[in-house]
């Protein structure tokens, strides 16, 4: 077994829990290597967004670390990867750079000091004709983050629609709330103004952007009616490490 083969073993038994929660409307998928959005491999054998490169916007992809293949890299033409963990290493990969930002999954993280710079970077990519692969454990809130920061600064799209347009491409994005709030600033402080607001929420026992909140909601009325444990203990309440 290579050392590339004993990588992607270890990325691929990495523990994490997503949140698959509806749908998105997808895209046409160019090759049976990309997301169609709707969590379904473009083959339509069933249910492996976990496993998918999603595409969202020229030269711009998102995923978790169980898709990175090398087969699958050399096939799309991605030339850089942004990795955005502290779990996991930069696979030896002749003619990619990478980027490294190791940080956690954590609401307490900085992961705002790198929405620039990351930014920056995949503009400087695409510019040149390449493609970027922005990737963290599960592809679901700090990779995810740093792709809304992309689309804020160089596509102009409030924080509302960039999250909406990602979440179109990958339906298990969900970046966690203290990541939110450092979106929120940073769409202040680049537009001007705020399309998405943090609010109160007894259920998740915090701040959430107000995106969130019909989901807590629906999870507080389910937990009234059922009586089935506390709010402050539901599914959605949890933290996982994406």
């Amino acid at each position: 077994m290579t050392e590339i083969d004993m990588m992607n073993r270890r990325w691929q038994h990495s523990t994490f829990t997503p949140h698959c929660i509806g749908l998105g409307s997808g895209t046409r998928p160019r090759t049976n290597l990309v997301s169609s959005g709707h969590g379904m491999s473009v083959n339509g054998t069933g249910c492996d967004i976990m496993g998918q490169i999603c595409e969202i916007s020229d030269g711009l992809y998102l995923s978790g670390a169980r898709a990175i293949k090398i087969s699958k890299l050399r096939e799309l033409g991605i030339t850089c990867i942004v990795n955005v963990t502290i779990e996991l290493p930069n696979l030896p990969i002749d003619n990619v750079e990478y980027v490294k930002i190791s940080i956690d999954d954590s609401p307490f993280a900085n992961l705002g000091y790198y929405f620039d710079r990351v930014a920056d970077k995949i503009e400087d990519v695409r510019r040149r004709g390449g493609k970027c692969l922005v990737h963290c454990v599960a592809g679901v809130s700090r990779s995810a983050s740093l792709c809304i920061a992309y689309l804020i600064k160089y596509k102009r799209m409030s924080l509302r629609k960039a999250y909406q347009h990602v979440k179109s491409r990958r339906h298990i994005i969900r970046p966690n709330p203290g990541f939110f709030r450092q979106l929120v600033e940073f769409e202040g402080r680049l537009l001007g103004s705020n399309s998405v607001t943090m609010v109160w929420n007894a259920a998740a026992g915090g701040h959430i952007p107000d995106l969130y909140e019909p989901e807590y909601n629906n999870t507080m009325s389910f937990l009234t009616k059922y009586g089935h444990g506390h709010p402050e203990r539901s599914p959605a309440s949890y933290s996982h490490r994406r």
